[in-house]
């Protein structure tokens, strides 16, 4: 299957980025990890991150269960959120009912178990609309970064051609 986006997964345990990475290979998603090292900073991991070409960020709650960071899911969100606002990004967590107080913003929460088949066997029901989800965030990211792109592109061509009002110059 042709791989649509590129998803980034911040989660501290290597077996879980590869586990998810096959689950979500077959919906159109490559998965990658990010390297964690003992006592890195928030800064240090979101360096990772922004140098990365994701399409989407799937960030687990409990990052400090295993003593190596001393930060969680929570303050990841928050940082995406002050300085890409826009940027697509989920909490993935087996603690939904922990990261609820702590996240800002719950309908961005989901449960990791949303993408594994039923007690049968059966796949979850709520899986295809996980995956619409996500999807769609990424598209509309998408398109609102396509527009801005051609947004500038029609100031640089007026400034060239005509110049800009300050009204113009003061906004981008």
């Amino acid at each position: 299957m042709e791989m649509k986006y590129k998803i980034g997964f911040i989660e501290e345990n290597v077996n879980q980025v590869k586990l998810y990475r096959r689950k979500l290979r077959d919906f159109g998603f490559d998965v990658i990890g990010y390297e964690f090292t003992k006592g890195m900073s928030l800064e240090e991991l979101m360096h990772q991150v922004y140098n990365s070409d994701i399409d989407l960020l799937m960030i687990d709650f409990r990052l400090n269960e295993s003593n190596i960071v001393p930060f969680n899911g929570d303050e990841v969100e928050r940082h995406v959120y002050e300085n890409k606002p826009l940027f697509p990004h989920i909490i993935f967590t087996n603690k939904v009912d922990q990261a609820e107080p702590d996240v800002d913003d719950i309908k961005i929460i989901f449960d990791k178990e949303i993408v594994f088949p039923d007690d049968n066997g059966e796949d979850n029901p709520e899986t295809k609309h996980f995956i619409n989800v996500i999807t769609k965030s990424i598209e509309q990211y998408q398109r609102h970064i396509e527009k801005r792109k051609q947004i500038i592109s029609e100031l640089i061509d007026k400034e060239n051609k005509e110049g800009l009002s300050i009204e113009e110059k003061i906004c981008f």
